[in-house]
């Protein structure tokens, strides 16, 4: 039931390119970034790739087995943070997020200011029942300060077309987002700046 208009849609080289430039462009030197751990290794190199500080927290072993997010903790860590690099589903953990555990994280980023970036390539691999809910279809406030990126290239094995999109839903965050676009694309092809994951031989 998430409505997504076509404008809202970005078209990206990958999933890594598109956090590491939202990164690179909505998080100011100094500020940290947030990530839950474990977590899939370029999440949690991408602080690194723009010398911004990173805030790990580790998820809590229930004793039903299942990894849950410390919430005062994640609050902690949110302060005066610029990001929280979100993987959901998450990854390598193959956790679905109960709609509960999701908006309590949400909404510490909203009490925070922090921006989510949600790394949800993994959407349409969920099992035993379990249903994907992606973060900004919570609540509209939730919405205006994420940026939800997803890609066929999991579920569909086509991982070496190097292709994803990215929906911002949000009219400013969208157009700031997209002029960082436009700092990477140029005719055609694709710049080589500092982060090595805007390095593709791709035309």
């Amino acid at each position: 039931a998430w409505r997504v208009q076509p404008d809202e849609l970005l078209f990206l080289p990958g999933v890594e390119p598109g956090f590491n430039m939202a990164l690179h462009a909505f998080v100011q030197p100094g500020q940290s970034v947030v990530l839950q751990t474990p977590n899939y290794a370029p999440l949690r190199h991408a602080a690194g790739n723009w010398n911004l500080p990173k805030i790990e927290v580790p998820f809590e072993l229930s004793d039903q087995g299942e990894y849950l997010t410390p919430l005062p903790a994640l609050r902690q860590a949110l302060k005066g943070a610029g990001a929280l690099l979100l993987s959901n589903p998450h990854n390598p953990l193959g956790k679905v997020f109960a709609r509960e555990e999701l908006l309590a994280i949400a909404n510490a980023c909203l009490e925070q200011g922090t921006l989510i970036i949600s790394d949800e390539i993994h959407a349409e691999l969920c099992f035993d029942g379990r249903r994907h809910i992606p973060t900004a279809s919570l609540s509209a406030e939730i919405a205006r300060r994420t940026i939800t990126l997803m890609s066929a290239s999991k579920a569909y094995n086509v991982a070496g077309l190097k292709t994803c999109f990215a929906i911002v839903q949000d009219p400013l965050i969208r157009e700031r987002f997209n002029k960082a676009l436009d700092e990477i694309v140029a005719d055609g092809t694709y710049k080589k700046i500092s982060s090595r994951y805007f390095a593709f031989d791709i035309y």
